[in-house]
């Protein structure tokens, strides 16, 4: 155990009487002030110090507010305490005063405190609260058995009182002896055994010798009376041996040993031993006879220096230990070593900014500890858990890992995390490899798959359709360095314009064909009442059956339209007719391309008039009037983009490409869009589980909406392999029009869309996500937290990303992003990259061996950083008496040399000094290195369910390597049955 603190208290007496003073002149609150007795406050100050050394309890766990900001968890019964603290109160708020370091913790029931996750319990032994190396507070000893105890020192003191008072009890007549061994007899014999467990038979026998045996000798030979000699001799003889003891202390002072310890300092003592006696039988004799049993007392006061001799020994010694361990591998502690220590600033404000997190928590693994050996602040306790909140998903995470590591159990345990939570968070999932979805299938609302009614296009405008189909090739339309990528993709937006406004026309001109057919109707009705009032009139019909007729044959006309269905759909099939119509042009005899016949009935049909050589204007000008709704009204501004689509298949295309490079883009259109006609099992019928007729996800254009996800459903892809490039289509086509709908609601609503749109955050989830990320995704992985999307993405390692990103900027500034990452075994360039994205910090850090130079001003810092500068310290007075005495010299110093006749030379190993110990090593140093070492990376991630958890934890990082949790799929489905259970359960009551 540790020494309680009273003895150096006592010893450094005048050291406190100053410090004392200080604090009565600026009027400091006394450590006193409210303790019940003197007891309270001696384990207040051994706690405070023990905290002091050791980092502990709420010392590491409670963050102080700042100066000018809000405390916090402050009620309204709190108001008057506060107020009496001197808080400064504002608006109804209580702000943190100014005030110095260690006062400021009378407020600390109004600090923040660390959440679980962030709750340390591990003792801190290599830096003090103010971040002095604790070499100089510490001895081992303490730490294993508590060699320095001064109960002791209070032990030995208890002989030569039992001895004194069973001297005192035996004076008394017939009874006195039997008394005096009835009542210290058993007490003696206790005593004697404790101090023979702690200190040995020696220590027994010289303590039972000085504390009784010399007294009662003593006593013995000089009779019942001390001598007496005169006042001439009494003074010659106490300045002859004051003289003589300040003679031996002066030489004690000079010699390099302890002074208690040293030959001199021994001489000292005694003489002051022998003059103190000498003084008290000299007081003692001038006492009246009646007192004459009192008398001999006066020898057991020899015995009584011996406790106070060793605890004054173990004292010196014990400094003189700390003075070695200060000096020991001494060196600065500051300057950039920011992330040090629990109490550091870092740790401080990340405690502060996970308090004001209310968000739910998303655990993930059980912290080995590996990190926590370098001291550093980021790291967890070993056994800790580590995790992340909602909030801090927002910064999206990444995994890494190789196949068979747990990269997907890492997936498969936040699924479960993000479905235990008490709030809606939707989720988009899917998998490169095509096996995530159907493994977590229970944890879904709606799985896009066979059988289920989905339409492609549903939701997307030509823009947006365009964008999907480029991203599914891993390209942009913002590539304006290749020629390919650029025409394909006018191609695709103008051939997809065409189609919007052909679907878009045709609806408008069926509606109009239904208002008219309805409207003959009505005519109809009234010829035949006027031909029936003809009939009876005998007049003529020719006119009326004329008109009727004409009705007729117009009604027939309209209703075999309307009854033929709609020729032009929001959907592959009919896109893939009409790109194909649109760049198959034919050649001229003047050997021109143009379009083709049926190109032109789909312009005309939009009401775009290709003016013939010699055509009279006349009989457009008559549809324009007669039949404005028969014209798209986009056509009327040559700006518009079905303006410059039709223009763009009329002249660019067939004059600005040959036929082989026409039908070269044309064949990569194709291939986006001629999967989802060559495979029978994309088509299903049902939505939200009702069916609604079996249709070919081709000529779908209403289906399950995907959107659900913005409401909280969790919506996943499972397809395959066997449906090729399609898949990736389909879920570009998807995930385009989600990232297209949060974004809109950012953009409309900004921070408020939340409450504006009843909408929820989703996360969305890409198991081998090298096989599906796309431009699309670099870009909103950098906006998507403002618009209310959390992305979690995996790979096997660094390296996969090189099909999308080639080059190391192009993968650094898409990982940025992700301020949370999980690294399972992965190659080594992946182990490059997360080292060097962590950084470098101080850190405690075995020694190697490297040249070393003499360096003035880091022996300062040390100086600085040492238990010498600390006036607090309990041996600072014995430290300042050491300092005076050349203890802080500087000195350059050579190790593994010897000097020998004024030379240097190698220790041999035979003159070594026999080891009759247990050796204390130094273990590290701080040094400036990586905060994620290598040799850590390679030795923990071997190990199958190991990870480096790199988490983003309330705007600070949390890193260390740590236990992951196996979730097999039947365990996935066997926990996800039991969430589900117990949320109905809780929505019943």
């Amino acid at each position: 155990m540790q020494a309680p603190a009273i003895p150096q208290d006592t010893l450094n007496l005048f050291n406190k009487l100053a410090y004392g003073i200080r604090d009565v002149i600026l009027r400091r609150q006394s450590a006193i002030v409210g303790k019940t007795s003197r007891n309270d406050w001696v384990y207040d100050r051994a706690q405070e110090r023990f905290d002091y050394i050791t980092q502990g309890e709420d010392l590491i766990n409670l963050a102080p507010v700042r100066v000018g900001e809000p405390l916090v968890n402050v009620e309204p019964e709190h108001h008057e305490k506060l107020r009496e603290l001197g808080a400064v109160e504002k608006d109804g708020q209580f702000f943190m005063p100014s005030l110095l370091e260690d006062e400021r913790w009378v407020f600390k029931n109004w600090f923040p405190k660390a959440p679980p996750d962030l709750v340390s319990m591990d003792l801190n032994w290599h830096l003090t609260r103010d971040g002095r190396p604790t070499n100089g507070y510490i001895h081992p000893e303490d730490l294993v058995r508590g060699n320095d105890s001064t109960a002791t020192s209070f032990l030995m003191a208890a002989f030569p009182v039992l001895f004194a008072g069973g001297y005192a009890m035996s004076q008394f007549p017939v009874v006195g002896p039997g008394v005096a061994l009835a009542v210290t007899g058993p007490l003696l014999a206790l005593h004697a055994y404790a101090l023979y467990q702690a200190e040995g038979a020696g220590t027994l026998a010289k303590v039972l010798a000085l504390s009784g045996g010399v007294p009662l000798m003593a006593a013995g030979l000089s009779g019942d009376v001390p001598f007496q000699v005169s006042g001439k001799a009494m003074l010659i003889g106490g300045v002859t041996i004051g003289a003589i003891v300040a003679f031996a202390k002066a030489l004690a002072s000079s010699g390099k040993t302890p002074a208690v310890s040293s030959m001199f300092s021994k001489a000292a003592h005694v003489l002051m031993v022998v003059g103190t006696l000498f003084g008290m039988n000299y007081t003692l004799g001038l006492l009246p006879p009646s007192l004459n049993w009192v008398k001999p007392l006066s020898w057991f006061v020899v015995a009584c220096a011996y406790p106070l001799y060793y605890t004054a020994g173990n004292h010196n010694a014990r400094t003189a230990f700390f003075d070695l361990m200060t000096k020991r591998g001494a060196g600065s502690v500051h300057g950039s070593a920011t992330m040090l220590g629990k109490t550091s600033s870092f740790r401080m404000q990340q405690i502060r900014s996970a308090f004001r997190d209310k968000s739910p928590f998303l655990a993930f693994g059980t912290a080995l500890g590996v990190q926590a050996r370098y001291n550093l602040s980021l790291a967890p306790d070993p056994g800790q858990v580590m995790g992340m909140t909602v909030e801090d998903l927002k910064t999206h995470l990444f995994l890494f890992g190789k196949t068979g590591k747990g990269k997907t159990q890492a997936i498969r345990k936040l699924m479960l995390e993000l479905a235990a939570l008490g709030m809606p968070i939707g989720a988009l999932v899917s998998d490169g490899k095509w096996a995530l979805v159907a493994d977590t299938r229970a944890w879904y609302d709606l799985i896009i798959e066979p059988g289920v009614k989905f339409a492609p296009f549903q939701g997307l405008t030509s823009l947006t359709l365009t964008q999907a189909f480029a991203e599914a090739n891993n390209e942009s339309m913002d590539d304006a360095g290749s020629i390919w990528v650029q025409v394909a993709g006018q191609a695709h937006r103008y051939g997809s314009a065409i189609l919007e406004a052909l679907v878009a026309h045709e609806k408008v001109r069926r509606a109009a064909d239904e208002r008219e057919l309805d409207a003959i109707g009505l005519r109809i009705e009234r010829l035949v009442a006027q031909k029936i009032l003809l009939e009876r009139s005998k007049s003529d019909l020719t006119v009326v059956n004329a008109r009727l007729k004409a009705e007729a044959t117009l009604a027939r006309t309209l209703m075999a339209k309307i009854k033929a269905g709609r020729a032009y759909r929001w959907a592959p099939a009919a896109y893939s007719k009409i790109i194909n119509t649109l760049g198959s042009g034919v050649k001229g005899t003047d050997g021109v391309w143009r379009p083709s016949d049926k190109a032109l009935a789909l312009f005309d049909y939009l009401g775009f008039r290709v003016k013939k050589e010699g055509e009279d204007d006349a009989l457009f000008n008559q549809r324009v009037e007669l039949e404005p709704k028969s014209i798209h009204p986009h056509l009327a501004d040559e700006s518009r983009v079905l303006s410059n689509a039709i223009y763009f298949f009329t002249v660019p295309w067939f004059q600005g490409k040959t036929e082989e490079q026409r039908q070269s883009f044309l064949m990569n259109i194709d291939k986006d869009l001629q999967g989802f006609m060559q495979n029978d099992e994309l088509r299903g019928s049902t939505i939200g589980g009702v069916d609604c007729g079996d249709e070919a996800w081709s000529h779908t254009e209403e289906g399950e909406d995907v959107l659900q996800c913005l409401y909280g459903k969790k919506v996943g892809l499972n397809l395959s392999d066997r449906y090729g490039k399609t898949a990736k289509v389909i879920q570009k086509l998807i995930e385009k029009r989600v990232f297209d709908a949060a974004r809109e609601r950012n953009e409309k609503y900004g921070d408020e869309w939340p409450e504006k749109t009843g909408q929820s955050y989703v996360v969305v989830i890409k198991d081998e996500c090298q096989d599906l990320v796309s431009p699309a995704d670099v870009r909103m992985v950098a906006v998507g937290r403002s618009m209310g999307v959390q992305m979690v993405y995996a790979t096997q390692n660094y390296e996969s990303l090189d099909t999308i990103l080639p080059s190391d900027d192009a993968k650094g500034a898409f990982l940025y992003n992700f301020r949370s990452r999980i690294i399972f075994e992965a190659s080594p360039k992946t182990y490059d990259y997360i080292q060097r994205d962590a950084g470098v910090t101080m850190k405690r850090k075995l020694t190697v061996s490297v040249q070393e130079t003499v360096d003035t001003s880091r022996t300062v810092d040390m100086i600085y950083a040492s238990a010498y500068t600390d006036r607090n310290h309990p041996s600072a007075w014995r430290f300042r008496d050491m300092a005076r005495r050349g203890s802080t010299r500087l000195q350059v110093v050579i190790q593994g040399l010897k000097n020998y006749m004024g030379l240097a030379r190698r220790i041999p190993v035979e003159e070594l000094q026999e080891q009759n110990y247990f050796p204390v090593y130094s273990s590290g140093k701080y040094e400036e290195g990586p905060i994620i070492e290598k040799a850590d990376l390679a030795g923990n991630l071997m190990e199958e369910s190991n990870a480096l958890l790199y988490f983003n934890r309330a705007g600070h990082p949390r890193i260390d390597f740590a236990k992951m949790e196996y979730i097999g799929t039947k365990e996935f489905s066997r926990r996800m049955k039991s969430i589900r259970t117990a949320k109905a359960a809780l929505i019943e009551s």
